[in-house]
């Protein structure tokens, strides 16, 4: 395959669309012009592979793509070398990323699911931010509620990932090898101890805040995460599509909304609590952007689903049906936030903006849904981390339909 010794190599940079047939698959000529590097290397006993491929910034420029070595007699060997430097990484055969007292903070960070933590904080800002209606009322002061809002809602954050991670161990060790339980790196004695340290937190900082909208947001996110993932009689809904759904929904479009909608308007700027109807809307969108991503998460865990006698909608209806599926809820979501600013009595400038940003983000997400590939586990991980960041926009976007 590598061959060792003198063999000689070329490295060619391959664009995915070459495999599929796409616009650059025109046999050797498709090369020709377009983003190809030969090199030529020498491989033997003791240079090894695993360097070639996992370099750490010298190819960064490439990570997106695919590469083929191509040997003397033409043949190709595909490498993806952004799945080789990721399982490098995380998986449970490297656990050198983890060593030392960096190494465990390191740990600690990717238990908490950060890019889940990032679109919580746009949700809780934004939501606080809607009551507002002059821009003097952004002061230091207000911001500093805001960040206290944010922190038990954070901890209670914690107990939800961490109460997934340890219900669904053995389904970890299927699909999510590099998770710091599931590799082994994080004793289950250890998580245990994080997951009701920081919820004794959140609960007691959520009473001491003397707020009963935040203690509800608190209690909705601890909610969820108990719902949802543990193992007990009527709870764990994560094994049926519909309430997967249902209980996402909710943690996205009224617990991560509405309780702090009211905190920042009644115990923050001291206003009477008003539901506005931009509120109602933005619920009704985030609503379905859970639904979108209870859809998506399960794509790439058929396999360990299956195992685990977990019917998601991509067990049930099948990859490409539940992709489908995804998409387009995310196109209604879309639709009804353009609705959302047609309809606002915000100024033309808001309005355009809405609209605009509404249409950009559905752009996007057009574009890049073509790009995946439903085989590839990373492919769909890729793309399952762009409707995070597609969420926290449309978090942001809330601000201009009032």
């Amino acid at each position: 395959m590598f061959g060792l010794g003198g063999s000689s190599f070329s490295l060619r940079a391959v664009h995915p669309s070459n495999e599929r047939g796409g616009w650059l698959s025109r046999e050797h000529n498709s090369l020709k012009g377009s983003f190809v590097v030969p090199l030529q290397v020498q491989v033997n006993h003791k240079n090894s592979i695993q360097k070639k491929w996992y370099p750490s910034k010298h190819f960064q420029y490439y990570s997106q793509r695919s590469y083929a070595l191509v040997n003397n007699e033409g043949n190709v060997e595909k490498q993806s070398y952004k799945q080789d430097r990721l399982e490098h990484d995380y998986s449970s055969k490297h656990e050198d990323v983890y060593n030392g007292q960096l190494g465990k903070l390191y740990a600690l960070y990717r238990f908490t699911r950060p890019y889940a933590v990032m679109s919580l904080g746009v949700a809780i800002t934004s939501a606080s931010c809607l009551p507002v209606e002059t821009i003097s009322e952004i002061s230091p002061t207000f911001l500093v509620e805001v960040l206290k809002a944010f922190i038990p809602t954070f901890l209670a954050h914690i107990y939800v990932v961490g109460i997934n991670q340890l219900y669904d161990l053995e389904i970890d060790k299927a699909n999510k090898k590099r998770l710091p339980i599931a590799s082994g790196v994080l004793p289950i004695g250890t998580a245990k101890a994080i997951v009701l340290i920081a919820t004794l937190l959140s609960l007691s900082m959520g009473v001491m805040s003397k707020s009963p909208a935040l203690l509800c947001g608190i209690l909705a996110s601890l909610m969820y995460g108990t719902i949802y993932s543990v193992d007990l009689p009527f709870l764990r809904w994560k094994r049926d599509p519909i309430l997967t759904a249902a209980i996402t929904g909710f943690w996205c479009g009224i617990g991560n909304i509405i309780p702090y909608f009211i905190h920042a308007q009644k115990y923050i700027l001291g206003k009477p609590i008003i539901i506005t109807k931009s509120l109602i809307f933005g619920s009704a969108v985030m609503y379905l952007h859970g639904i979108a991503i209870s859809i998506f998460k399960d794509i790439p865990d058929v396999d360990g689903d299956k195992q685990s006698s977990i019917i998601t909608l991509s067990v049930r209806l099948g990859k490409e049906k539940a992709f489908s599926l995804g998409i387009n809820t995310l196109l209604i979501a879309y639709g009804l936030g353009m609705i959302m600013g047609i309809s606002s009595s915000s100024s033309l400038l808001f309005k355009l903006t809405t609209i605009l940003g509404q249409s950009a983000i559905a752009a996007v997400l057009l574009l890049q849904s073509r790009t995946v590939d439903l085989t590839a586990k990373l492919s769909v991980q890729s793309f399952f981390m762009l409707i995070w960041k597609l969420v926290s926009a449309e978090y942001l976007l809330l601000q201009f339909a009032r």
